[in-house]
């Protein structure tokens, strides 16, 4: 039988986001194996999506940081044993990181390579480090038969590092639910009670790990600026800023306009019940999250980054600061939309119709055209 391999940072990241792909690869005669970090707490996992679809799962000591030097020598040795006892046929690598252990571990495997890029975060910038991320990109490029983006501007760079034999595509992400994440007033208004969100009070949504990059302190020191009692904010997420964060609640004086919610797996009842949600992350792929609460209706206020330009649009479906650390700039903007709320009604079309061209089945189209490439370009191993 021919072996797929799907590695990534965390094991949740598999469960979150990569079914619909191990579902096409499944379909197409392929078994697959799932390598990850399967302690990492960041995203939810839930190990019977996977017992379901007979998936051999191996947990690595993988990490996302660049700097875990030790845990990428033992993700490196864990994943070079797997390739070779399992004899993949094709090695489908997620992220930067944890993407360039898996092509360095494939050796002179005879396994096609896919990398899906969740974001370049080296253009741009000079420092040595980046420098040295990008020669790594560029060696690591020529033995990639697949770079896939999820932006504009990753997918020009990307033609850019590909070799002569490696096809570069762009895809919505993993594509958006547009029949689950609807508008829903009536049952967002319900959302809102359960919640304790006073009627007639301002509420701000942002969903994201808890870490530096996703940036949620931005928003509560803008929040903190307007000291508006009518303001609620809630963040669902885990990640290790979460003490920082509640420290910062605290200190600020926030503590019950302010919430830490915790992981969810059910947005789409939380993200209808929100006046507009924030997404004011350092760097962004494309930000799954912002395009969820679109298909819900809710205006985004976010980051201008080469992800959040794929779909929005500046004053029609949402709002952009021109810095992730600009809080005077997020805060007029929170200020604004809290005193006319009129204008995030009146956007709610627009975000529903830019969310549309999102729609999972485009990404589960493309996904399946870029497996058929590379499935006949493949020497499957079980031929030999």
């Amino acid at each position: 039988m021919k072996k797929a391999l799907i590695v990534a940072g965390a094991g949740g990241f598999i469960t979150h986001f990569e079914l619909s792909d191990i579902d096409i690869l499944i379909d197409m005669g392929y078994h697959v194996i799932c390598a990850a970090n399967f302690d990492n707490p960041l995203y939810e996992f839930d190990i019977d999506t996977l017992n379901r679809r007979n998936v051999t799962i191996y947990n690595i000591p993988m990490s996302n940081r660049p700097s875990d030097i030790v845990s990428h020598v033992r993700s490196f040795f864990c994943l070079k044993r797997i390739i070779r006892r399992e004899n993949v046929d094709i090695i489908h690598c997620h992220t930067q990181v944890p993407s360039a252990i898996s092509r360095m571990s494939a050796g002179r495997t005879k396994a096609s390579i896919i990398y899906t890029s969740h974001g370049f975060h080296f253009y741009g910038k000079s420092s040595l480090t980046v420098r040295i991320i990008k020669y790594i990109e560029k060696k690591l490029a020529k033995k990639t038969d697949c770079i896939i983006t999820i932006n504009n501007d990753d997918y020009n760079n990307a033609l850019k590092l590909a070799s002569g034999r490696t096809i570069v595509r762009k895809i919505p992400g993993i594509g958006i639910d547009t029949e689950r994440y609807i508008p829903a007033e009536a049952s967002g208004k319900s959302v809102r009670a359960s919640s304790g969100i006073p009627d007639g009070a301002f509420y701000i949504i942002s969903a994201g790990m808890l870490n530096d990059n996703k940036n949620h302190i931005t928003v509560i020191k803008a929040i903190a600026a307007l000291d508006n009692p009518n303001i609620y904010y809630d963040i669902f997420g885990e990640g290790p800023k979460r003490p920082e964060l509640e420290q910062a609640i605290a200190s600020y004086g926030l503590t019950g306009k302010v919430r830490l919610r915790g992981y969810r797996s059910d947005m789409y009842n939380y993200f209808p019940a929100a006046d507009c949600s924030v997404f004011v992350s350092k760097h962004e792929g494309l930000g799954m999250a912002a395009l969820e609460s679109l298909s819900c209706g809710i205006p985004v206020i976010a980051t201008n980054l080469s992800g959040t330009r794929e779909y929005i649009i500046n004053g029609t479906n949402g709002f952009f600061i021109d810095a992730w650390n600009n809080v005077s700039q997020l805060a007029n903007i929170i200020d604004s939309c809290c005193t006319d709320r009129r204008i995030l009604k009146n956007m709610a079309h627009d975000c529903r119709k830019t969310a549309t061209m999102f729609d999972i089945s485009i990404s589960r189209t493309i996904m399946k055209e870029i497996y058929n490439d590379i499935d006949k370009r493949t020497k499957h191993n079980r031929y030999k």
